[in-house]
């Protein structure tokens, strides 16, 4: 009975030290597992953020916010454009500089009125200019109910309409490259 349990305790000390060492090489395992997992997920994360610092270093022009409005809606921009023709006393059609008129326009739509030429300095836009402008505001989608006169009088309103679902931006600074 003694060789009997001797060899027992043989084997449970054994079977001890065996699923000791499978449990340290288990852990060894899975730290380093982790390790590669978390360096293997590094190099994405920095082209992701080399990607979005590309795209912040792109300039925002006109033609992006008409491609993608719903990318930059409520969004609030500095763009330059050509005005390429008036809506209202405050509302101007712009587009690309260096575009000719069949080029995408955008509406800008100013929180101010446009002065006579005669009545304001030069570094600002009079009405009916067709010049080179900066403008800083909103990006918006038009939604005009019928009825509505809230921009205008009705002649203008119905200039308006013609805008209705587009992308305007709503600004509070235009002047004069």
């Amino acid at each position: 009975m003694d060789n009997y349990l001797s060899k027992i305790l043989v084997v449970g000390g054994l079977l001890v030290v065996t699923i000791i060492g499978i449990v340290i090489f288990g852990a060894f395992v899975l730290a380093g597992s982790i390790s590669s997992i978390a360096h293997a997920q590094e190099p994405a994360a920095t082209a992701i953020g080399a990607t979005q610092q590309a795209a912040a270093n792109d300039p925002i022009t006109i033609n992006k916010v008409l491609s993608t409005p719903v990318v930059y809606k409520d969004l609030q921009l500095s763009l330059d454009g050509k005005i390429v023709g008036w809506v209202t006393k405050n509302v101007i059609v712009v587009s690309e500089v260096g575009e000719k008129n069949s080029g995408k326009k955008l509406l800008v739509i100013s929180d101010k009125r446009f002065g006579l030429p005669s009545d304001v300095p030069a570094s600002d836009v009079a009405l009916g200019e067709n010049v080179g402008v900066s403008f800083t505001g909103t990006v918006s989608i038009l939604r005009i109910n019928k009825g509505d006169k809230s921009l205008g009088d009705e002649d203008e309103m119905r200039e308006l309409m013609k805008w209705n679902n587009k992308p305007v931006i709503f600004a509070y600074s235009v002047v004069q490259k």
